[in-house]
């Protein structure tokens, strides 16, 4: 007959049970102390980016919608405040030896330096061409500006893309390659269209000049070849 010890099993269970509650507090504790600091470093933050008046400036130049909707101070309080709180998570995971969810918050505030560079990459690329779109569209004598200055806007987002992906997307590699491909073909598809466009305007600018001089010089011509048509008799 096997002899259970009662005794030695309960008092496991109370010191695992103990042990766990006290490593869920740690993480609570830490969790809220860590979302406490996020918040006053991102309200920090916004008072800094409001006092130099960014947001304001990007107004100015009719710019606001460039990020999608996504203004820099939000976008950059929101990874402030995830970077500072996955901090406070690490430590909590350090604490209590959970080695598996550390090394996933340790990925975690790893990539979040390279998606921070990314972002302001593809934000500059997108401001750029959101201000190259409103002057195009604000010139009146240039044709279809509105159409002209949407396909700019979009193109240049397109450069912006394959630039920040690997920083956004590490170890894309080279799957970004068919979005390279694809702009090469863009590219060669417009200086072809280009190319040809401008030697159809040539050719029919150069007939209708041909056209007008010997409307003007009608009498000259005829003079011309009626002396050939007589030196050939």
């Amino acid at each position: 007959m096997v002899d259970i010890n009662t005794s030695q099993i309960l008092t496991t269970l109370v010191s695992q049970g103990i042990n766990a509650l006290i490593a869920l507090l740690t993480v609570v504790v830490l969790l809220v102390i860590g979302y406490v600091v996020a918040v006053v470093v991102a309200g920090i933050l916004k008072t800094i980016l409001k006092k130099v008046k960014l947001e304001e400036s990007i107004k100015e130049h009719g710019l606001e919608n460039a990020l999608l909707g996504f203004s820099i101070t939000q976008l950059a309080s929101v990874i402030l405040k995830v970077y500072i709180v996955f901090l406070f998570l690490g430590t909590a995971a350090d604490l209590i030896n959970l080695t598996f969810f550390t090394d996933i918050v340790a990925s975690v505030l790893g990539y979040i330096p390279s998606l921070v560079q990314g972002l302001i990459v593809l934000s500059a690329v997108l401001f750029v061409g959101a201000y190259v779109s409103n002057t195009i569209r604000k010139e009146k004598k240039i044709g279809l500006a509105q159409q002209i200055g949407l396909g700019v806007q979009v193109f240049v987002a397109y450069i912006g893309v394959l630039i920040g992906l690997p920083l956004l997307l590490p170890g894309v590699g080279d799957r970004i390659l068919v979005l390279e491909r694809l702009l090469e073909l863009f590219m060669i598809t417009i200086v072809l269209a280009v190319g040809l466009g401008a030697g159809l305007a040539f050719g029919l600018g150069l007939k209708d000049t041909v056209a007008r001089v010997a409307s003007k010089n009608e009498d000259m011509i005829e003079s011309l070849i009626g002396r050939g048509e007589k030196r050939g008799l």
